[in-house]
């Protein structure tokens, strides 16, 4: 029996709570049916098509996301971080940062809070989503001025001087998922922008909170007037503790402050300025926000997590009754499906990976065919040896010798079709020719095994031997035994069913019965022709030996409760075999059911994880726990709508079928990524309405192309094709027209795995920076490059000059905007020499 420890309803009840908890309901079904779709095929398939862009007469989409109300939210900006990390390499920077987060984390767990993201140095997390709370904005206000604290205690244990500076609204959101590849959960609203609005314009320090957030807090909380700024009408004031409450938030961070777990000393990787992190992920949502990012769902985030610690499916004992679910009359199975499984059993082959007993359902039938014929035979001898001698005047009845004959037939039968059957699967498929043999062969077995004619012709052979005996029937006590001996043989074959035996041997003993108690019974056959007796009867005028117990008047009820008894011993054997072979089959069916259900769980979960982190980090990660690498000559882009927030509206369904089109959007973007023309390119997160993606991370997979730059081509024409799909969106489903912007840009960039309990894959570099100043200041409907750029990528496409632009933390930078590919470079053809395919 198969000893896996099946743990699958724990696991399932873990992830079932973890769904749930971290999303909406209808959120959570939808996940978890498309994680299951995509197992069932293993092919990434279930949310995104597998042909070509269908066209817009199709039906939307499958679109994960709900509205709630009533949601604070909180975003945190670390305060003097760019002078921290400007004497830091890229690792220790990483380091640090996921040091703080994980204090973060912590809190977040305390305070009940939902981590949303980490930008760069930004933090945000939310309260009152995906559950609905009524303390949600006491909760997100604990958590920023827990925050403070955290930092404080942060600057003690890396003697570093920063600060927190925290912004607080409450709203509304619509809360989800968007895309079909890495996608994140994520929430969208003008009040979200709202809230990234109170992190910037707040103080170092302290909690900067808005007026919506005020109302929940104002009778707990003791507040200053903040600086309303651009806030307009609504009004912000700085949150302060009362003295009672001081207590609560200093044992709130009192458990997570602890030194740093250990010396970080490898400061030989290049160093990394805080714009080149911070600034690489500050991309505006809808029309104001430049601090909104999508993130992994919190589900999807802990089975990351689960599988990079290491986690296994054994950890937890499996309990289980000894008495299966069976019906304690009829001892069949109370499922249907589990009963015809079981009575199945026998006829399916057994693979050659596993370990054969003589107790598989498709051997223990020949093992107890060969112990039958042994009893059988043995049974014959001692009848035979028993019988009385012919110098004795006694005679072998023709009865006994026919029934003989019919038995020994029966049984050799039964064990040739059990051996053959044995021999056929166990033999390797080869040679050909014996594969007809094989076929007539399993024919022949289902044919004879199916339930009803193994059962019907069980019932003949397990009563031949009592047919043999009962043919001779004699009045000695050794013949006694032999009736006795007889019983026995209805325990073997636990493949036949409890009431076939038992009825069987029921019958059998009221037969014997009757032939006791019945007056033709009470004298041998032998006796009643006294003509064929010797001179042994003349002589002695007395009955045999062999026949005196017809004269004793007690031997017939010793005999009855004899039977009787070992009856009732062999009901009750069949009875505890049935029961014991019934438990084992539901154990091991059990088994099966939790290795399949696990091996459809780890599935799910690598689907999941692929969602969040690339397939060629988690092996790195799995091993070491952490992810980072520098990629040079890596190609970055920015592709943002950049009307989109002329066509969002929040009161057309909250916003909610805007969200709609933009998820379209970005499906067609990412069915791209099936194609083998972009299999270096990959979709690094989507930004409220911007799409990133970026091309050469996998430096294995980018060392198979027969160009080093190969990468850099496939990801400008994918660049090239975003602006195809979205005038073919535009043409096929709506009036509006949306258009893109898309900024290029190629260098060094540092890959890792940000967060401790919520992982996420993200790039930055100065060349992640430039390029979203590439498409911040560019033009739509165009991609607009750096010089370096235009002359690196010249001997494929053609650029014009555009001018001076200025960038942030740059200054003037000459740039160009694509024309298009040059018209003898073979861009844009499948298996052209520059994808190196």
């Amino acid at each position: 029996m198969d000893q896996t420890t099946p743990n699958h309803w724990v696991n399932q009840e873990y992830v079932t709570s973890l769904d749930t908890d971290l999303f909406p309901p209808s959120l959570s079904n939808s996940l978890q049916g498309a994680a299951e779709q995509w197992s069932v095929s293993s092919v990434d398939r279930s949310l995104s098509p597998s042909g070509p862009v269908p066209g817009r007469a199709v039906r939307f989409r499958k679109f994960h996301v709900s509205q709630m109300e009533n949601v604070s939210i909180l975003f945190a900006d670390i305060v003097g971080f760019t002078k921290m990390s400007s004497n830091k390499s890229a690792s220790h920077l990483v380091y640090l940062l996921n040091d703080l987060f994980g204090r973060f984390d912590s809190l977040c767990e305390l305070t009940k809070c939902e981590k949303i993201a980490t930008l760069g140095d930004c933090y945000y997390c939310v309260s009152g989503c995906p559950n609905s709370v009524d303390d949600h904005a006491e909760r997100i206000v604990e958590m920023g001025r827990a925050m403070c604290l955290a930092i404080q205690q942060f600057d003690s244990d890396h003697n570093e001087q920063v600060n927190m500076r925290v912004g607080v609204h409450t709203g509304k959101v619509i809360c989800g998922l968007v895309g079909t590849r890495r996608f994140k959960f994520d929430v969208w609203s003008n009040d979200v922008t709202l809230a990234n609005k109170m992190e910037s314009s707040g103080e170092a320090g302290k909690v900067h909170i808005s007026e919506a957030t005020y109302e929940f807090v104002k009778d707990i909380y003791e507040v200053s007037d903040g600086e309303p700024g651009c806030l307009g009408p609504r009004y912000s004031f700085c949150c302060l503790y009362k003295s009672l409450c001081l207590h609560s938030i200093k044992k709130l961070v009192q458990f997570f402050m602890t030194g740093p777990s250990f010396i970080f000393k490898d400061e030989t990787t290049p160093k990394v300025s805080a714009a080149e992190i911070a600034g690489s992920v500050c991309i505006p949502f809808v029309s104001e926000s430049n601090k909104t990012d999508s993130v992994n769902a919190p589900a999807l985030n802990e089975l990351a997590l689960t599988a990079t610690t290491g986690a296994s499916e054994t950890n937890v004992k499996f309990n289980s009754t000894d008495f299966p679910p069976i019906s304690a009359f009829s001892l069949c199975f109370t499922n249907p499906l589990l009963e015809r499984a079981y009575r199945q059993q026998v006829l399916r082959i057994p693979r050659r990976s596993l370990q054969f007993t003589l107790a598989t359902p498709r051997i223990s039938p020949a093992v107890n065919a060969v112990a039958h014929l042994l009893f059988y035979l043995s049974l014959l001898i001692a009848c035979f040896v028993n019988f009385p001698c012919v110098s004795d005047a006694s005679f072998i009845p023709i009865t006994a010798i026919v029934f003989a004959c019919i038995g020994v037939f029966v049984n050799l039968a039964f064990l040739l079709l059990v051996i053959v059957d044995v021999l056929a699967w166990s033999l390797s498929p080869q040679p050909a020719h014996l594969a007809i043999w094989k076929q007539n062969v399993f024919r022949a077995h289902r044919s004879a095994f199916q339930w009803y004619g193994r059962n019907i012709f069980g019932a003949i052979l397990i009563c031949c031997p009592a047919a043999f005996i009962l043919s001779n029937f004699q009045y000695r006590v050794i013949n006694g035994l032999l009736y006795c001996l007889m019983l026995y043989s209805f325990t073997l074959f636990p493949n036949f069913s409890f009431w076939t035996k038992s009825l069987c041997a029921g019958f059998v003993s009221i037969v014997v019965l009757l032939l006791m108690h019945w007056p033709f019974g009470s004298i041998s056959p032998c006796v009643e022709r006294a003509d064929l007796f010797t001179a042994f009867v003349r002589s002695n005028q007395s009955v045999p030996v062999w026949a005196a117990a017809a004269t004793n008047n007690l031997f017939p009820w010793e005999m009855t409760v004899i039977i009787l008894l070992n009856l009732l011993l062999v009901v009750a054997l069949n009875r505890e075999i049935d029961i014991s072979f019934r438990a084992n089959f539901n154990r091991d069916f059990e088994a099966s059911c939790a290795k399949k259900a696990i091996t459809l769980e780890k599935m799910q979960g690598e689907w999941l994880l692929e969602n969040i982190i690339p397939r060629y980090v988690l092996t790195d990660l799995r091993k070491t726990n952490k992810y980072s690498q520098h990629v040079k000559d890596a190609g970055v882009i920015f592709a943002s709508i950049a009307n989109f927030s002329e066509f969002y509206d929040e009161q057309y369904h909250g916003g909610q079928e805007m969200l709609r089109v933009l998820n379209e959007i970005f499906a067609d973007f990412e069915h791209l990524l099936h194609s083998s023309r972009f299999k270096d390119v990959e979709k690094i997160k989507t930004i409220a309405e911007c799409f990133m993606a970026a091309s050469g991370l996998n430096v294995v997979e980018r060392s198979r192309n027969r160009r080093p730059d190969a990468h850099l081509f496939a990801l400008m024409d994918f660049a090239m094709e975003l602006i195809k799909i979205l005038e073919d969106f535009n043409q096929q489903m709506f009036s509006f027209h949306f258009e893109l912007k898309i900024g290029y840009n190629i260098g060094e960039v540092t890959a890792g795995v940000i967060g401790t309990t919520k992982l996420l894959y993200d790039i930055w570099g100065d060349a992640v920076n430039v390029a979203s100043r590439m498409y911040s200041t560019g033009q739509k409907a165009r991609i607009q490059v750096t010089e370096e750029v235009s002359q690196r990528l010249s001997s494929r496409y053609d650029f014009e000059y555009r001018g001076n632009v200025f960038v942030k933390g740059k200054g003037d930078m000459r740039t160009y905007l694509l024309v298009g590919p040059k018209a003898d470079s073979g861009s844009g053809k499948p298996g052209s020499p520059i994808y190196g395919c």
